[in-house]
């Protein structure tokens, strides 16, 4: 049986916090600008919790809480982007 495992966390912002506390090589937090229940100024805050190698935030221009809804094929790429750069 084959055991996949992956060193990296892609976080979208509703993701629980508790992961913070569990290191990973990389991590991209994907952010909507306009999103009021945690708002973006928070973003770089939370980023900065984690201890990784590589962290990055993707701001999303025009979405709100719920990225994938708001621009999916952004998303899609984006979540693409970051999984085959850290694979």
């Amino acid at each position: 049986m084959h055991q996949s495992t992956t060193n990296f966390l892609l976080r979208v912002a509703w993701v629980s916090r508790f992961t913070a506390s569990t290191m990973y090589k990389s991590v991209a937090e994907l952010w909507g600008n306009y999103d009021f229940r945690v708002p973006p100024e928070f973003a770089n805050e939370e980023l900065q919790k984690y201890g990784s190698e590589k962290k990055e935030l993707v701001i999303f221009e025009k979405s709100a809480h719920f990225v994938q809804w708001n621009e999916p094929l952004r998303f899609y790429e984006v979540v693409n982007d970051f999984i085959d750069r850290n694979k």
